[in-house]
């Protein structure tokens, strides 16, 4: 559907200041399609989250959309490669949600040492195997990201949160357990996420407010 969706578009050449083809199939097929079409590069959002983009999409559509347009940035396999395409594109926002892109330790070093890592507040790092734990304490250690806020991780985060440069930036409290405070309202998700995680646990838990939206101070 993804790359069909994406011929068709560019083959009727309307003019869109959005479009959205989350989890259609899209690979780097449709992704050329698209860049071909003329009205690509008047696009103020394109989401493409949850498609096997690999590394060649990411860097056709990074290079093809205005900067900041290219959004839902997750599940897209695109791997370091890709990452650094979205970099140098300015396509990482505030909510850098990079989960599921095949993304390793090489990744994360060009991430801390691009200028678009200073605006990152929330990032999501979850379900790439190639992000060892080594390369999640460079990360903390790193001046590259003074905005972080929030981190998202497959590995125990207590000797990140432990760090004397993380301090700064760490927002969640360490607990696994739904205040009362908050009833049924708050809802536990299997994630690690930096400041939540449970010291022992290799699953640790990351709290959600539902319908508010809004995160635990």
């Amino acid at each position: 559907l993804g790359d069909a969706a994406a011929a068709a578009v560019a083959a009727l050449n309307l003019p869109l200041n959005s479009l959205s083809l989350h989890q259609t199939h899209l690979t780097a097929v449709g992704a050329e399609a698209l860049a071909a079409w003329e009205g690509c590069s008047g696009l103020q959002s394109l989401r493409v989250g949850d498609n096997p983009l690999g590394a060649d999409g990411v860097r056709t559509l990074a290079a093809a959309v205005p900067s900041g347009s290219l959004q839902e940035l997750h599940g897209l396999q695109s791997g370091d490669t890709g990452l650094q395409a979205l970099l140098d594109g300015g396509h990482l926002g505030q909510e850098a949600k990079l989960s599921e892109n095949a993304l390793s330790d090489v990744g994360l070093r060009a991430l801390v040492e691009h200028p678009q890592a200073r605006q990152v507040q929330v990032l999501d790092l979850c379900d790439n195997p190639g992000i060892t734990a080594e390369g999640l304490q460079g990360l903390a250690e790193s001046a590259g990201l003074p905005a972080l806020a929030v981190l998202s991780a497959d590995h125990d985060l207590s000797a990140v949160r432990n760090s004397p440069q993380s301090s700064a930036f760490l927002r969640f409290s360490e607990s696994s357990a739904v205040p009362p405070s908050l009833g049924n309202a708050g809802h536990m998700t299997h994630r690690r996420r930096w400041g939540v995680a449970a010291e022992h646990s290799e699953i640790c838990l990351e709290l959600q407010v539902a319908r508010s939206g809004q995160a635990l101070q």
